[in-house]
């Protein structure tokens, strides 16, 4: 079973309830802030840390989607990510033409290289930003 969610942050308070066999997953989009306007999922950063909690402190495989992505810094992002100890991770870009702050192709391929050195990467929608076209 997978569980995905925005809101990690409850996964502390539930897990004497989770059975070993459900994989605990978090949508993550980014390492940096995200405005009020565009989210009102916990932070990042909350999020994250959240997943590391579940990584560190369960038996769960814990999952990761970085879908809808936005723009990041490649090598901080996957350093945060590889202490989630993810089974997976899905990487796409935005469906629905939001227009949300995406990054440049060249930083999303760079991102999905790093993650491979330590995850299966799960390639959802991988396309040039939609500024860059």
């Amino acid at each position: 079973f997978l569980d995905l969610t925005k809101y990690p942050t409850r996964y502390p308070e539930l897990l004497e309830y989770v059975p070993e066999n459900v994989v605990l997953g978090a949508t993550i989009e980014t390492d940096m802030p995200i405005a009020p306007e565009i989210t009102r999922a916990p932070s990042p950063w909350l999020r994250l840390q959240a997943m590391r909690y579940v990584a560190e402190n369960t038996g769960n495989q814990t999952f990761v989607s970085v879908e809808p992505i936005m723009d990041l810094y490649p090598e901080g992002f996957a350093a945060a990510l590889e202490k989630v100890r993810p089974w997976k991770v899905a990487v796409g870009y935005d469906n629905w033409k939001n227009r949300l702050p995406e990054p440049p192709l060249e930083k999303t391929e760079r991102l999905i290289e790093l993650l491979e050195e330590f995850t299966e990467v799960e390639r959802k929608t991988i396309r040039k930003a939609w500024w860059e076209e």
